[in-house]
């Protein structure tokens, strides 16, 4: 299984090591050669026109931005907080399917960690005076 994030398709990032051409290329045993470095490298989601048949110059390419953000890539801190918000599924995806997802993953220092859960409230200790015995 492939598990594919948008960042992970910005043209300038795919060749990187440990990027998309080289995932893809192990998960599907073909050599990196073998694909296509015109559509490697080249956007067909213009954000303004979709799919293969139309290719972004760069004029055309609009950031990922929302209209609620006037167009604005998100903040580094937004995504650091989603990473936060994440992290435990992230490991588990690590742990248990071997999805490695290394931004969300080092989002937080397991040892500084700390365990947040309320210290149940005792019953103070009885002392027995000596005049009660």
């Amino acid at each position: 299984m492939v598990i594919l994030k948008n960042e992970d398709l910005i043209p300038n990032k795919i060749q990187e090591r440990g990027g998309i051409l080289e995932i893809l290329s192990e998960a599907t045993n073909l050599a990196k050669d073998g694909f296509n470095h015109t559509i490697l490298h080249s956007r067909s989601n213009c954000n303004n026109h979709k799919g293969f048949g139309e290719r972004c110059t760069e004029e055309s390419h609009q950031s990922g931005g929302y209209p609620v953000t006037h167009d604005r890539p998100m903040l580094d801190a937004t995504r650091r907080f989603i990473y936060l918000q994440w992290h435990a599924e992230c490991k588990v995806w690590a742990e248990e399917f071997n999805i490695f997802y290394p931004d969300c993953l080092s989002a937080i220092n397991d040892d500084d960690i700390v365990d947040a859960t309320p210290i149940p409230q005792q019953e103070p200790p009885t002392v027995i005076q000596p005049n009660d015995a």
